[in-house]
């Protein structure tokens, strides 16, 4: 990893404190610059897991009053919320390895992609520098319920001629049932959902012409003033 380059670890939660407890003190040991939590009107002990650390690296950024989880807004508003040259986009239920985020080793605009055929849940994890991120303008916020976000990033990025690396080792993903994925979205059927978002894509892709919406926020930094206001 290129430490001169500060590395900004996004991450988004709601309800899921108990896989923020196991997954976060895999975190903290590798070169990250910052650990950026978006708590999406967790219902949950969110806070106090993040206090229990006191690791001045850990940014909390809370989104009142929300009652569907919306992973493609929660991810949007974690990024406009970071300040890293690289961007970890790394799920609550992953543990990072200690060799992991090593396989960086050059500034230049690359999708590394991390892979394991056996378990889909580490799908979603990838490192790429924060201005590929926003040249394609981040993730698809048309997008309801569960599923394809990443799929659809990803795609997006290999078409605006970004190489692509895939990191097959490293992660672990925190086991857990599907009624945990989709507690706070309107559909329950995780294929549904993904093939509707699959099919969105194609029929409205999504452009730089395309419009992120801001969100009301609290963003608490170690040893500066709470922020509130819309990003």
């Amino acid at each position: 990893m290129l430490f001169n380059h500060k590395i900004s670890l996004v991450t988004t939660c709601m309800k899921r404190a108990d896989h923020l407890e196991q997954s976060l003190p895999t975190w903290l040991p590798h070169p990250i610059d910052e650990i950026i939590i978006v708590d999406w009107s967790s219902p949950d002990n969110v806070k106090e897991v993040i206090d229990k650390y006191q690791d001045g690296r850990i940014v909390h950024v809370s989104v009142p009053n929300r009652i569907i989880y919306d992973r493609s807004r929660s991810r949007n508003v974690g990024v406009r919320s970071s300040t890293g040259y690289f961007l970890v986009l790394c799920e609550i239920d992953i543990k990072i390895g200690v060799q992991s985020l090593s396989c960086v080793h050059s500034t230049q605009n690359i999708l590394y992609r991390f892979v394991d055929k056996e378990c889909s849940g580490l799908a979603g994890m990838c490192i790429i520098t924060k201005s590929m991120f926003e040249n394609i303008n981040g993730y698809n916020e048309r997008f309801e319920g569960w599923g394809r976000e990443d799929y659809d990033l990803f795609e997006r990025l290999t078409k605006n001629n970004y190489p692509e690396k895939r990191i097959i080792e490293g992660l672990k993903h925190i086991d857990h049932s599907d009624e945990r994925r989709v507690m706070f979205h309107i559909t329950k059927n995780t294929k549904q959902s993904e093939y509707s978002n699959k099919m969105l894509s194609k029929q409205y892709p999504w452009t730089n012409r395309d419009r992120q919406q801001r969100m009301f926020v609290s963003i608490v930094r170690p040893n500066t003033e709470i922020f509130q206001g819309w990003i």
